[in-house]
């Protein structure tokens, strides 16, 4: 997500816990699928497919377990969407010199 400039992630709950369609049309099934994962629920798999080793980013993220708080804040939360910022690295001072830089000594002298 950093990789590409995301700054937010918007997870709408009738999306992640979508019931309305049958198995395999649901999103979560496609990225099951894309992830090699068995799809939950009732019905056959593909024999390549494998458990997920973890629980679902929906479920998870709001656990506010400390994997996810690293990553993310949650800034919004309704009954519909749960709004997460994209934590940032900070950049690290390189200055190993505590002397002002060039434009800091032109304010100081104005």
């Amino acid at each position: 997500m950093k990789a590409m400039g995301a700054d937010y992630v918007v997870l709408e709950n009738s999306i992640c816990y979508e019931r309305r369609h049958r198995r395999g049309c649901r999103l979560r099934d496609l990225l099951d699928l894309a992830n090699g994962h068995i799809m939950d629920g009732d019905g056959e798999n593909d024999q390549d497919l494998v458990p997920a080793t973890h629980r679902r980013f929906c479920e998870e993220v709001k656990t506010d377990a400390v994997s996810y708080t690293a990553l993310f804040n949650r800034t919004f939360q309704n009954k519909t969407f749960h709004v997460y910022r994209v934590k940032k690295k900070r950049k690290k001072n390189t200055k190993s010199s505590p002397e002002p830089s060039a434009s800091q000594q032109q304010d100081q002298a104005l």
